[in-house]
């Protein structure tokens, strides 16, 4: 179940325009919780959004 839930949250977080639309919607953390049960992890977005920092390929 925790490699499922690391793998969503992955997928997310791996996506820099989600994260940056999510941290624009004032969304400061990214849980992934399982259906059941108290396991769930949580990320800071703030961390990843790469707001006021040079974004990849805008620098050629």
């Amino acid at each position: 179940m925790w490699h499922k839930i690391v793998e969503i949250g992955r997928v997310v977080l791996d996506n820099g325009e989600i994260v940056r639309k999510l941290n624009s919607l004032s969304w400061d953390k990214f849980e992934v919780h399982a259906k059941e049960g108290y396991n769930g992890a949580k990320w800071c977005l703030s961390e990843r959004a790469n707001i006021g920092r040079f974004l990849p390929g805008q620098n050629d």
